[in-house]
């Protein structure tokens, strides 16, 4: 990727630069197409990931000139994406009842509900993937 087909401005006013943040979140949080109920609100916690790493991608491009972050950002991306994916199903499957449920998987539901509930290192699990995964995951 060449510096001349990139091209970014930075304005000092602080209200224009909150404003654009703003829709780059919005934009971005729509690339997410998480197919599950929205268990954990997945959506925004994903944008201000894209954008932080975005933000680094395009700081070292300009200061540096390197591409590698720039070239990793979709797969660096994504990867945290299909992460919050499956959180969202399993959160859901654990969570919700669904009509084609059978006594069996209901017994599952409620042993994994109560191994969540019980297990200090699975409410953990949950508990980080719920607010979110560390920025450097």
């Amino acid at each position: 990727m060449s510096s001349s087909h990139l091209s970014i401005s930075i304005t000092t006013s602080h209200g224009l630069c909150y404003v654009m943040l703003a829709l780059i979140l919005v934009h971005v949080n729509r690339l997410h197409n998480i197919t599950v109920p929205p268990t954990g609100a997945k959506g925004l916690n994903l944008a201000v990931a894209d954008v932080r790493h975005l933000a680094r991608a395009l700081t070292q491009f300009y200061k540096e000139k390197q591409t590698d972050l720039l070239e990793a950002y979709s797969a660096t991306c994504v990867q945290r994406v299909w992460r919050a994916e499956h959180f969202s199903w399993w959160m859901t499957s654990m969570l919700h009842r669904f009509p084609d449920d059978d006594a069996f998987y209901q017994r599952l539901q409620h042993a994994q509900l109560d191994y969540t509930v019980r297990s200090r290192v699975a409410a953990t699990s949950l508990a980080e993937n719920y607010v979110g995964l560390p920025f450097d995951w």
